[in-house]
């Protein structure tokens, strides 16, 4: 055998497997190497600073913790930004065993952040969990962490949006409108709609009633909707006053609702104004038998209110203009009669017989 032979040592000899551990060895020492060179060049408060700086580079960011929680697993900012980097990742469980070390915390700025972390890990684990038991479990801690929240009114006007959706996702009625108070004391749109929509019940009817007709007095493409779901809430309550109000102002935004506005007003008492609205739609009416509607509803708008001497003023005013159109005309004579007015239908009469011979 050659001496180059015996330097080779078969696969299974002893001195091969001492190869093998050597080589272990050697991939062990550069991992130490490298994390004695990591933590010279970034000593606890260098480090400390780079986690807290990183925004972009997850991967780099998770190195940087793991280390540096080794160095001081309490360190409650390093805790924080490791909680949010699993989150991010997605990785709930850890971040769940992060909050735990907060747990009990008396730190001001630990006990701000520490509830909406927990809600937000226990909402994913939710999402995620497979096992229906662990999705109840995490439902329940969701649910009590929520009420808790709600009842200590512990949560700032930033996060009171995300803890309403929370509520209202857990069902919790009653934690999703206090979530939702402070905000439209603010007049925050979201919430003001999120009002509309959930408040149902009748005893609530006012503040439903607050956050619509708030809604209503904002710009936007949707404030005609909160107009009319405002107008026709009073109207349906007997309140044509206030109605009327309303209506107006959606009559000034769009014209078509100018009938209505006349029909309120009416209701409300206010027979003169609505007959002049429907006197103004019958002047812009685009075809004759439109103006001819508008005109005889003004006259009987006034009569209902018993406003005889304006109603047949009115007639008096336009009698001449339709003295050949033998229908209108009738009706016109009809109105008078309404009103006991027999000298006015006969003059009418009188009229119409001679512009028929």
């Amino acid at each position: 055998m050659s001496s180059a032979d015996r330097r080779a040592p078969s696969k299974g000899s002893g001195s091969w497997r001492a190869t093998e551990v050597i080589s272990s060895w050697e991939i062990f020492l550069v991992f130490v190497t490298f994390a004695m060179v990591l933590y010279f060049l970034f000593p606890g408060d260098q480090l400390r600073k780079r986690v807290l700086e990183e925004r972009s580079n997850y991967d780099l960011s998770g190195i940087y913790l793991e280390n540096l929680l080794r160095l001081n697993p309490k360190d409650k900012e390093v805790v924080l930004a490791a909680t949010h980097l699993a989150l991010q990742e997605g990785n709930l469980h850890y971040a769940e065993k992060l909050l735990s070390v907060l747990k009990g915390s008396e730190d001001p700025e630990v006990k701000k952040m520490l509830p909406l972390l927990q809600a937000k890990v226990y909402n994913g684990l939710i999402e995620s969990a497979e096992d229906p038991r662990s999705k109840e479990e995490y439902r329940r801690k969701l649910q009590a962490l929520i009420r808790e929240v709600a009842a200590k009114r512990s949560f700032n006007t930033k996060e009171a949006f995300l803890w309403y959706q929370l509520a209202y996702r857990m069902n919790d009625r009653n934690s999703a409108e206090a979530f939702l108070e402070p905000l439209i004391r603010q007049g925050d749109p979201r919430a003001l709609r999120e009002c509309a929509y959930i408040i149902t019940e009748p005893e609530n009817r006012l503040k439903r009633m607050h956050c619509i007709e708030a809604l209503a007095q904002m710009k936007g493409s949707d404030r005609l909707k909160w107009l009319e779901a405002a107008w026709t809430y009073y109207a349906s309550r007997g309140d044509y006053s206030h109605a009327a109000r309303l209506l107006a102002e959606m009559s000034r935004i769009d014209p078509k609702y100018k009938k209505e506005y006349a029909a309120v007003l009416s209701a409300a008492g206010e027979t003169v104004v609505a007959a002049q609205v429907y006197l103004d739609l019958a002047e812009h009416a685009p075809l004759e038998r439109i103006r001819r509607e508008n005109l005889i509803r003004a006259v009987e708008t006034l009569i209902a209110g018993k406003r005889y001497k304006e109603a047949s003023i009115l007639i008096h005013r336009y009698e001449d203009r339709y003295l050949k159109d033998e229908e209108m005309t009738q009706k016109l004579i009809k109105l008078y009669l309404q009103m006991e007015n027999l000298e006015g239908a006969r003059r009418l009469s009188k009229k119409l017989l001679e512009s028929e011979e």
